[in-house]
């Protein structure tokens, strides 16, 4: 339940950054976090989510991922949110689309702690500055909370205080920027 109101929280707060300006965003990466380099980032290029040695990009199906993982509700306090679970445990909360494809992820700390979930080569041992030299200035910077915003979506970091790690990884289709 902590998990779920963590992600519930982060979610509430990026949603309301919604409205905020855009910058222009500059990529000083490649596809290996750390790697510097002086390009530009599109929302393709970020798009990497990688499970279980499975990568996918938004949107996508759950069967892309295998028969051994599943949608399960997870109970909040106002409604039910779908998860997707592998071997009985919550790898990460999903939005599907009309047509049953999973057009956002919302990455919790516990799911993070796996060496085995990444997004954009990033994972829980990835830091404030980690993060900046991979993917660029944010669009949006406030304490603990980067927020790159695309024409396609979003891409959101909440940071730990106490460690300065990825405490969740929000990412979304959609039209941000017009």
């Amino acid at each position: 339940m902590k998990k779920l109101l963590s992600v519930i929280s982060a979610m509430a707060v990026m949603f309301a950054m919604g409205g905020c300006e855009s910058k222009e965003i500059e990529q000083v990466s490649d596809t290996v976090a750390g790697t510097v380099q002086s390009e530009k980032l599109t929302f393709d290029d970020i798009n990497v989510i990688e499970i279980n040695g499975k990568t996918v990009s938004l949107p996508f199906k759950i069967e892309e991922l295998g028969e051994e993982y599943s949608i399960v509700e997870e109970q909040g306090y106002i409604k039910a949110y779908p998860a997707i679970y592998y071997n009985g445990q919550c790898l990460v909360f999903v939005e599907f689309d009309e047509n049953n494809s999973v057009i956002s992820v919302s990455f919790p700390s516990d799911s993070l702690e796996r060496e085995d979930i990444k997004l954009y080569g990033l994972s829980n041992e990835s830091d404030y500055g980690t993060i900046i030299d991979s993917i660029g200035v944010p669009t949006i910077e406030k304490e603990m909370l980067l927020i790159y915003q695309y024409e396609q979506g979003e891409l959101s970091f909440s940071i730990d205080d106490e460690t300065s790690k990825i405490n969740i990884i929000q990412f979304s289709l959609g039209n941000v920027i017009e």
